[in-house]
């Protein structure tokens, strides 16, 4: 957090996240942050004000631009790769 500080903006991206996970930090992120979680699966949730939700392979991220993100983050992806060998 520290790090970006200074910034008017700062976008993250959460590779393999959750709504649960992010729903329980909700009152603890600065109000500069925007999240975009990328998941494997169509998102079942809307999220809020600052986190949304996008399908897409973290093996590619082919939907994703270069330099797109200020930061990525991942807490959960590796089972969510495919098979074994994607791991």
């Amino acid at each position: 957090e520290r790090r970006f500080a200074g910034q008017a903006s700062v976008r993250l991206l959460d590779v393999g996240g959750t709504f649960d996970f992010w729903m329980q930090r909700r009152g603890m992120l600065p109000a500069n942050l925007t999240i975009d979680v990328c998941n494997v699966e169509e998102p079942k949730e809307r999220g809020f004000a600052g986190l949304s939700f996008f399908r897409d392979d973290a093996r590619t991220l082919a939907s994703v631009a270069d330099g797109a993100y200020d930061a990525v983050f991942s807490n959960s992806v590796i089972e969510h790769v495919g098979k074994l060998d994607d791991m």
